[in-house]
């Protein structure tokens, strides 16, 4: 009986003491970090495109922004104040050497400081959270549709070193953005090309992607499918301006040989009906579509 007793107590002495070891899941398996979102080579070299819509007027500003995050297993414990610098070219010279390799690709250029504003770099992450954003403000009206822009950042410091350290690797975020309005992106195209002295056609249907040139002005490009770098430079373009009464301006784009042009835009479907007249060589052409917009 007496042993009985004792291994009962050796039992309920165990129990107590395995309650009072520590839980692995409630110490920090990782060491907190600060760090960009985005900012990992993996993933494109760290370059981060977002959407941002061209304004009217140039004094107009577009807001987007960039995340800082605090990654580790456990919450933080505390507000931590991340602080970011700009990071230079170094990261935008790299992704231009490593990706384009054509005379005819379009390079990342810096944006030049005129173009945008940041008016706070410190972002606080509150205690159990994540993620902060630090805000950016982008004068888009002033800017070329054919050229890339980009910023480069880094982490600065944080509140508490001890407490957050500053990720040692993939630090360098590259932000862009791409430039839209409400008539850019895919469309469906159905049309006909027909000759002018015989009256002979030739339809088409197919995909098109319309460019954005303004907050009001898109650009195709003839009897081609999409805006590459390779033809958006060239003769091939036809710009169209969508006026307030949704009838439409068709204009050339550099040297294409456009004679005249119209059309409407119906925006409850979201649909250009276009038709302009064009020479190749000698030969004069007339083209009619209609462009349906992708249901994104």
């Amino acid at each position: 009986m007496k042993r009985i007793n004792i291994f009962l107590y050796l039992l309920v002495a165990a129990a107590f003491t395995s309650c009072e070891e520590a839980d692995p899941l409630d110490i920090e398996q990782y060491k907190k970090e600060a760090y960009l979102v985005g900012a990992n080579q993996s993933n494109n070299e760290a370059l981060s495109i977002v959407k941002l819509p061209y304004l009217e007027t140039a004094t107009e500003e577009a807001p987007t922004f960039i995340t800082v995050a605090v990654g580790g297993s456990k919450e933080t414990d505390r507000d931590i104040q991340v602080s970011v610098s700009e990071a230079g070219t170094a990261a935008i010279d790299r992704y231009n050497f490593l990706y384009l390799f054509s005379p005819t690709d379009i390079r990342y250029e810096y944006l030049a400081n005129s173009f945008y504003r940041i008016p706070e770099t410190t972002a606080t992450i509150k205690a159990g959270q994540t993620y902060a954003n630090i805000p950016i403000y982008i004068k888009t009206q002033p800017l070329d549709p054919d050229e890339k822009y980009a910023l480069t950042f880094k982490v600065a410091s944080v509140s508490h070193p001890d407490y957050v350290s500053i990720r040692v690797r993939d630090t360098v975020l590259m932000f862009s953005f791409s430039l839209n309005n409400p008539y850019s992106g895919g469309y469906q195209m159905e049309g006909e090309y027909v000759k002018q002295s015989n009256g002979d056609k030739t339809p088409v249907i197919t995909s098109r992607t319309l460019k954005a040139l303004n907050h009001n002005t898109i650009r195709l490009i003839h009897t081609a499918n999409d805006e590459r770098s390779a033809t958006a430079p060239t003769d091939l373009g036809v710009s169209v301006k969508v006026n307030a009464d949704n009838t439409l301006e068709v204009k050339p784009w550099k040297n294409f040989m456009l004679l005249s042009g119209g059309g409407t835009y119906n925006p409850v479907v979201k649909t250009f009906d276009i038709w302009y007249t064009y020479k190749e060589g000698t030969v004069t052409y007339r083209f009619e579509g209609k462009y349906v917009k992708n249901q994104s």
